[in-house]
């Protein structure tokens, strides 16, 4: 009855054969980008807007009188009436901080490829503070990061609830996470678990340390590497150069977002390094950087002008944390801190995972050519915002996910669970499974798919059998 009162129902659209239009919430705009991606689907979408509370905790709403509204945007597949919504699944996208918009074509085109004879009904969600959904707050201030509380994991399944009674009254639906969406649906089976069929889990595993989370990544990054280089040999030796030639942090180059120097540039080669689908890009874009035995400067310069093309996770040690209000950093390495288990690596633990590696694989250091503590990805090397948010916020409680507890409501509620990973995958990679699948044994149903990397949720056929 508490979720059903705090619904509020929105008019979806207005369809005719003359024209079509939408109905936004009262008092709320969406910005251009959110105009033209609504341009983009609504022939073929049913679309909407649920009102939700602003302020939801890690378990409960924390204050329901509060007048002030969050709308989250969800849309789905225009089907005729008998055969709308036969097969509800809601997916949750990774991040945090990404829409749902890049993957709502990838995902529909991979069922119709991969599994032409079945029906799935994906229902795509834009997580609170992203796409068409109310933006999240910014800012530096204790009271901007204690709202910031409202828009984690906890939020989202909160949100996620309100639209299937919206979408489905007391119908079950099936739930598939991608990478932080994953972990999304970690959360639900933790918070909600009478309202799933099914939970498919894709990139991402529960019960590790976060120093086993960092081993695990830097690891793969080598590991992954080397299979990237048997498929595209020339690729060893230029990333070999590469390397040698980002050694100098003064090596800088500027695009129309900002300057980038030295490893930072090599962050996007990770950033794609998990993808398989982008390997051919890749070697593509190191034979432009490397033509031949020495660094092209053009080469590089034109990487940074066509292929960098987002700051959010970029910024640097001389950087002051508290002047960083309107960028992503701080709501991200926050959310690491109080939603889930991630932090930024310092200099001990990578001189500790780097002893580890090399020692345990016979390996010389000149064998790491990427590595996220030299080319940050979502946390930064000797990070200046934790530091920050503790003096800030020094009783700040974290509220990570419980494996028990999900083990616990998976055996309670009887919710068939799914868990695949790719052995090409770099950020959550098979070898940060193990902890999960020791945990849950036989429960969850793991598959680790071979070549297959963080991209797999969208490539693999086995996937899409389980999903019907």
């Amino acid at each position: 009855m508490l979720i059903k009162s705090l619904v509020h129902f929105i008019s979806l659209f207005l369809l005719s054969s003359v024209a079509f239009s939408y109905e936004l919430p009262k008092r709320y705009e969406i910005n251009e980008t959110c105009k033209a991606f609504i341009e983009e689907i609504k022939s073929d979408y049913e679309f909407g807007w649920i009102e939700v509370p602003r302020e939801i905790g890690s378990t409960v709403f924390v204050d329901e009188k509060k007048t002030d509204k969050v709308y989250v945007f969800y849309y789905f597949l225009r089907r005729t009436t008998s055969d709308r919504l036969k097969n509800p699944i809601l997916f949750f996208n990774g991040g945090p901080g990404f829409s749902s918009h890049g993957q709502q074509r990838l995902l529909n085109t991979a069922a119709s490829k991969l599994a032409p004879t079945a029906q799935y009904d994906f229902i795509f969600m834009d997580q609170r503070g992203t796409g068409c959904s109310s933006p999240m707050p910014y800012g530096s201030s204790l009271e901007t990061m204690q709202s910031l509380r409202s828009w984690m994991s906890f939020a989202h399944v909160t949100d996620a609830e309100i639209l299937r009674k919206h979408l489905l009254g007391d119908r079950k639906w099936k739930v598939l996470g991608q990478s932080f969406g994953a972990y999304i649906a970690f959360r639900y089976l933790e918070l909600f678990p009478q309202g799933l069929a099914k939970v498919f889990t894709h990139g991402n595993a529960l019960g590790l340390s976060d120093f086993e989370r960092s081993y695990n990544r830097i690891y793969s990054q080598y590991r992954v590497t080397e299979l990237f280089n048997k498929k595209h040999p020339d690729s060893k030796k230029k990333l070999a150069l590469l390397k040698i030639f980002l050694s100098d942090p003064k090596q800088c180059f500027k695009n129309s977002l900002r300057d980038y120097c030295g490893y930072e540039i090599t962050t996007h080669f990770i950033f794609s390094l998990g993808y398989v689908g982008n390997w051919n890009s890749l070697a593509t874009w190191l034979k432009l950087m490397v033509p031949s035995n020495s660094v092209s400067l053009e080469g590089v310069q034109t990487f940074v002008d066509r292929f960098i093309t987002n700051s959010e996770f970029y910024y640097r040690e001389s950087e002051d944390p508290e002047q960083m209000g309107d960028r992503l950093n701080i709501a991200l390495n926050l959310f690491g801190m109080i939603d889930w288990d991630s932090r930024p690596l310092t200099a001990s633990q990578c001189a500790k995972i780097y002893s580890t590696i090399l020692k345990k694989n016979k390996l010389k250091p000149e064998a790491l050519v990427l590595d996220e503590c030299q080319a940050p990805l979502q946390f930064n090397f000797e990070d200046k915002i934790e530091p920050f948010v503790k003096k800030v916020w020094p009783d700040l409680t974290p509220k990570f996910i419980d494996p028990t507890t999900v083990l616990n409501q998976i055996k309670l509620f009887k919710v068939p669970v799914y868990s695949y990973s790719g052995d090409a995958d770099c950020y959550v990679p098979v070898e940060s499974f193990v902890t999960q699948n020791k945990i849950f044994g036989k429960l969850v149903s793991y598959t680790k798919f071979v070549g297959s990397g963080h991209d797999g949720f969208a490539t693999e056929k086995k996937v899409f059998d389980d999903m019907k």
